[in-house]
C-alpha cells in the first residue's frame, strides 16, 4: 500500500522488501537504477543502504500464525470472535488502523480476508475482530466455532489514513466519521 508516495513498510522492520530487490521500490530512485538520489523519503532511512547492509536481500515478510478461536458470537450476518495470538502480534496491531489477514486453516491461501483488529487484550494475548459475511472469502467464517484454528498473517498497520494527524490530537477533540462495518474498528481510534 502506498500513502503520500511512500510505502507503508518504509522504515519498518520489513524494509527493504521484495520490491527493492527486484528494482521496483516505490520510494528509492537509486534502488530502481537511477544514478542520483531523488527519493521521496524524508524519514532519514536510506533504502539503498539498508539493502546493501542486508546483503542485497529483502528482510523477512510478515509471519503467519495459528490462532485458536476463544469465543465466537454470530448475529445477523456478523461474526464476532476472539482469537488467541502471540503477545508480539497482539502488541504490534494495537495502534488504530492495525489489521491482519485471516482464513480458516483448511482454506486455500487466496481466501485470506483483511480484517481490522477491533480490540486487543494485553495480558491475555488475544485480539477481537468482527466480520460482515458478504462474499466467498468471508463465508468461510460462517460456521466458525470455539476451538477452531485460524491462520493469521500480520501485523499490518496504517489501515487508517491520517494516523499521524490523529496522534497529534491526543486528549483533544476531533470528529471521527465511520459507516457500516467501519464503526467497529473505530472504537480503538476513539480510545487511543
Amino acid at each position: 500500500m502506498i500513502i503520500n508516495g511512500l510505502s507503508v513498510d518504509y522504515g519498518t522492520r520489513f524494509c527493504p522488501c521484495v520490491l527493492a530487490v527486484t528494482g521496483g521500490c516505490v520510494v528509492c530512485s537509486q534502488v530502481n537504477g537511477k544514478d542520483f538520489c531523488d527519493c521521496k523519503a524524508s524519514g532519514c532511512v536510506c533504502i539503498k543502504q539498508e539493502l546493501l547492509r542486508n546483503g542485497g536481500k529483502a528482510k523477512p515478510g510478515r509471519m503467519t500464525y495459528e490462532g485458536e478461536v476463544m469465543s465466537v458470537i454470530h448475529h445477523d450476518g456478523l461474526v464476532f470472535f476472539r482469537v488467541k495470538v502471540p503477545l508480539s502480534l497482539e502488541q504490534d496491531v494495537k495502534r488504530p488502523g492495525g489489521f491482519v489477514f485471516i482464513r480458516r486453516k483448511d482454506a486455500a491461501s487466496w481466501y485470506d480476508v483483511p480484517i481490522s483488529v477491533q480490540y486487543e487484550e494485553m495480558m491475555v494475548g488475544s485480539i477481537g475482530m468482527t466480520v460482515l459475511l458478504r462474499g466467498v472469502k468471508t463465508f468461510q467464517l460462517k460456521d466458525l466455532s470455539e476451538g477452531d484454528t485460524l491462520l493469521i498473517r500480520g501485523p499490518f498497520n496504517n489501515g487508517l489514513l491520517g494516523l499521524q494527524h490523529l496522534e497529534m490530537q491526543q486528549s483533544g477533540r476531533c470528529p471521527i466519521l465511520t459507516k457500516g462495518i467501519g464503526l467497529l474498528p473505530s472504537v480503538s481510534t476513539v480510545v487511543y
